[in-house]
């Protein structure tokens, strides 16, 4: 063996390569001859019983060393886990339970309270930022036992002559493993963010006014975009993966472009929800948390995206349409909502006393402590309605922040049955109340 290997030939030394390397052609060549010889020696030295079985025992340890973390860091998600579930109590504690829907008759008595509609969502919003910043650390240790065994996977393959080249294969594609990383935890941490400028946003809305429409907006908007951007996200990380492949990004782009349009061909209608969604948040018809009547159905907006809109009724049925087939909508619980109360009296009444009593009534709950700020005005009286052989029926408008008409309404019909049994003016009829 020795006499063929002196016969092999293996490189050939030129002035060229002494003039680069800045020495003399002897010189550059004892340095290559020198380098050789050490390698061969190694490699000799590698393959010998005794250096493999002690690679063995590193390795194993190190493999020993690996399950103690991994051991470790899934303790401590499981830890990060149970405090997952219990924010999610929370927040399912937070919403309207299926068995108190169903005890409602009507949607009058599907009310809450300002701060649980307001507030509520607020702190709904915050629970679920501590739920995706839970998320992102759980995902973030995921990573790290990843890493750690990659890492040693790659230390220990190089310590073996015959699996050094999965080794060199493992490294040379580890700019691609970093952008699948990357990739992974920019896209599980891409909704904190998103709920983080949400929740900072709610701080320059709760000293403006209409504040039970504005951060139902914001909600519905970060809960579309955060869609939006885990899609960008994974799309800037396969054009990165491309990139590193020398595929051309121009032809990836083209091939996107042509697969979008068949698509589009195909999937006719998930366009058009796709663009009814875009227009319907742009134009803010509606949001989540708000009650709206679609001439064929009617309830809460429990949550929406480009694509699709869910209702909950008061029966506790969620109803699930695409954005094309919505076009006339009545919201009613945007900007501000209107009562229309119709009080019947006899005929032997006095008209004048009972028009005085409802104006006392309406500046009474105007300036009250309680109602006061969830009526926009005092109400006006637009006068006698309709006059029958039985009865007069006056009409007075009250406008109130939006979600409370109904309380409104009732508090008022209260307090005007309470004063005018106290002046002894009768009406045959009951006190009815119209809304929009």
């Amino acid at each position: 063996d020795a006499e063929e290997l002196k016969n092999q030939f293996l490189i050939a030394i030129t002035d060229l390569d002494a003039q680069i390397h800045g020495i003399s052609r002897e010189d550059l060549t004892n340095q290559i001859i020198s380098f050789m010889k050490d390698a061969l020696i190694r490699a000799q030295k590698e393959r010998q019983p005794d250096y493999l079985l002690r690679r063995v025992l590193i390795s194993f340890g190190i493999i020993l060393i690996l399950i103690l973390l991994s051991l470790l860091i899934s303790a401590w998600q499981k830890y990060c886990l149970k405090k997952y579930q219990k924010i999610q109590k929370s927040i399912d504690n937070l919403k309207i339970s299926r068995s108190q829907i169903d005890e409602f008759r009507n949607y009058q008595e599907l009310t809450t309270a300002k701060t649980e509609l307001a507030l509520g969502q607020k702190q709904q919003l915050i629970w679920e930022q501590q739920q995706h910043q839970n998320s992102f650390f759980r995902s973030f240790l995921q990573v790290n036992q990843l890493i750690l065994w990659l890492c040693s996977m790659i230390w220990i393959l190089g310590n073996f002559p015959y699996s050094r080249w999965l080794q060199i294969f493992l490294v040379s594609h580890v700019i691609v493993i970093t952008i699948i990383i990357g990739t992974y935890l920019a896209i599980q941490g891409s909704p904190a963010i998103v709920n983080w400028f949400a929740i900072n946003s709610f701080k320059r809305l709760e000293n403006q006014s209409y504040v039970h429409r504005k951060i139902p907006q914001a909600i519905t908007f970060s809960h579309t975009l955060k869609g939006i951007v885990m899609f960008t996200l994974g799309c800037i990380g396969m054009l990165g993966i491309f990139q590193n492949f020398n595929v051309s990004i121009t032809i990836v782009l083209l091939g996107l472009g042509i697969i979008s349009l068949i698509a589009s061909l195909g999937g006719h209608n998930l366009v058009k929800d796709i663009i009814s969604g875009i227009l319907i948040l742009l134009e803010d018809r509606y949001a989540i948390g708000d009650l709206i009547d679609l001439d064929y159905t009617m309830g809460y907006v429990e949550d929406m995206s480009f694509r699709v809109t869910q209702l909950r009724d008061a029966g506790g049925r969620l109803s699930s349409i695409p954005n094309s087939k919505i076009s006339t909508v009545h919201n009613l619980t945007k900007d501000w909502a209107s009562i229309d109360l119709r009080i019947k009296l006899n005929l032997d009444s006095n008209l004048s006393q009972a028009v005085q009593l409802v104006k006392q009534v309406a500046n009474e709950l105007k300036n009250d402590a309680e109602w006061g700020d969830k009526l926009l005005d005092a109400g006006s009286i637009l006068g006698v309605h309709s006059v029958s052989q039985a009865q007069v029926e006056l009409m007075i408008r009250i406008k109130s922040i939006p979600r409370e008409q109904w309380n409104v309404a009732r508090e008022f019909c209260y307090r005007l049955k309470q004063i005018f049994e106290l002046k002894k003016i009768t009406f045959n009829a009951t006190i009815t109340s119209k809304y929009r």
